[in-house]
């Protein structure tokens, strides 16, 4: 699998005429070895070159070096330091004239300082602006991971109406979430339950706020096994909902529709932003849908290409994102309904098994 991705990084660095790559270990790291790396102050990255590729490790942080095959491997320890084993590193990647150095965004700033203060006449770029489209578009190991993620988080929304009782609050509700995803050995990887007003705060966090009675209840959700996420996002209503509630609970409807009917191989992404927006603005919303339509989604919960008015990015098939568009009204109520999608060459694909209608649960 590294040896594939290296192969896909020196296509970029061809195309870009970047001399060199520098990622931490952050979720570059994750997506190109596999696995995630204990990462502190102690100076950790992969170095890409033209021709070779190497990684720069505190022995401290090694874990299983099975992980790193396709790496050379340049180990430092607390006692003798990383300097010598850096600059063996650096003559090992035959770099000579480096012009243009890609610099991993996540990485940290004194690691980052470490490289550039070598190459200090280089162009410098951001991994975002060239090695991040690689993560965009999905291998079929990483749809099925993502496939199987979507399901638990389907199992998680059911299970809240199936456990939910009268006097529950907000972190109640979080544990029976929390509760199925370990059952199925995943990890959570968030919980926004927002009772009432509540949900009009898009990332409200969750709180010992009771349940209240004829009222929504908005619950974003997503679990990690593996190494990709899940995320999925549902209403619930306690009680009978108001002429109101049912109306701005169908406009979002529409509009999660719009988005998936736009979304195509080809389309711009700002287009299915637009689809979803103009829904909400055409039904008089238009200011309470007050952030993008979505956001990919694989070794980062949120991640590019990213459905917003200002992004240019083409659709590709094996692309992974969001579509979750909301209406927000203060002191009163949110409603946001959220799908995964993967992109096939015909349309796209929802991971997610569950219909989005409104959940009732009796008081």
């Amino acid at each position: 699998m590294i040896t594939e991705k290296l192969t896909n990084i020196r296509i970029i660095m061809q195309s870009e005429k970047i001399d060199l790559v520098a990622i931490g270990p952050t979720a570059y790291f994750k997506w190109l070895v596999g696995q995630p790396i204990h990462g502190d102050e102690r100076p950790c990255f992969i170095l890409v070159s033209k021709s070779k590729a190497a990684i720069l490790l505190p022995a401290v942080n090694i874990g299983d070096p099975n992980i790193f095959k396709g790496l050379k491997f340049f180990k430092w320890t607390d006692e003798k330091g990383y300097k010598a084993a850096f600059n063996q590193m650096l003559d090992y990647l035959q770099l000579g004239t480096v012009q243009h150095v890609s610099i991993d965004e996540g990485m940290r700033t004194d690691f980052s300082y470490l490289i550039l203060n070598k190459f200090p006449n280089a162009q410098k770029s951001l991994t975002s602006k060239n090695i991040a489209q690689l993560r965009m578009c999905k291998t079929e190991k990483e749809y099925q991971e993502l496939k199987l993620n979507s399901n638990y988080a389907d199992q998680a929304i059911n299970s809240i109406s199936q456990n939910f009782k009268q006097g529950m609050t907000e972190v109640d509700v979080a544990e029976i979430i929390i509760k199925c995803f370990t059952k199925n050995g995943a990890k959570p990887a968030f919980t926004i339950v927002a009772t009432a007003k509540n949900g009009a705060s898009p990332h409200h966090m969750t709180g010992d706020n009771v349940i209240e009675n004829n009222a929504g209840l908005l619950v974003d959700i997503g679990c990690k096994y593996g190494q990709f996420s899940s995320d999925i996002t549902r209403m619930f209503y306690i009680g009978k909902p108001s002429k109101k509630y049912l109306e701005i609970h169908k406009i979002v409807e529409r509009a999660v529709q719009a988005a998936l009917k736009a979304s195509r191989v080809g389309a711009i992404a700002s287009d299915i932003d637009k689809a979803a927006r103009d829904v909400i603005t055409k039904a008089g919303y238009g200011e309470f849908f007050i952030h993008r339509t979505g956001h990919g989604l694989g070794v980062e919960p949120h991640e590019l290409p990213y459905i917003s008015a200002g992004s240019d990015t083409i659709l590709e098939a094996g692309m992974v994102f969001s579509i979750e568009p909301g209406i927000y009204l203060p002191n009163e109520f949110g409603v946001r309904l959220e799908e995964i999608i993967y992109l096939r060459e015909d349309g796209p694909e929802i991971l997610s098994n569950l219909s989005r209608d409104l959940v009732r649960m009796d008081t």
